[in-house]
């Protein structure tokens, strides 16, 4: 089970500032999936913002401040491309 009630921006935002562990298990309790370096990988893809996404990556990883900077960067070019889903 996933925190499916979560918009993309909440489950990034959460994600950055818990290690990028935002799955819950089948007893409720946050599962080890790292979901920040999917969600990383899978903008650089389908937004083609691979240099971006690199240069701040180590930040996103590290201070929740830039990290919420790369989360509204890429969620407002995904809404300009219109494909905002999570990876499954």
């Amino acid at each position: 089970m996933t925190q499916s009630n979560l918009t993309d921006r909440e489950k990034f935002e959460w994600c950055c500032a818990n290690g990028g562990h935002t799955e819950l298990n089948d007893k409720g309790e946050y599962s080890n999936t790292d979901l920040q370096q999917r969600w990383i990988g899978w903008q650089a893809a389908t937004a083609g913002a691979e240099k971006e996404i690199s240069k701040l990556k180590h930040d996103c990883a590290n201070h929740e401040f830039a990290c919420r900077l790369l989360g509204d960067a890429n969620i407002a070019l995904n809404e300009k491309l219109n494909v905002l889903q999570v990876p499954a």
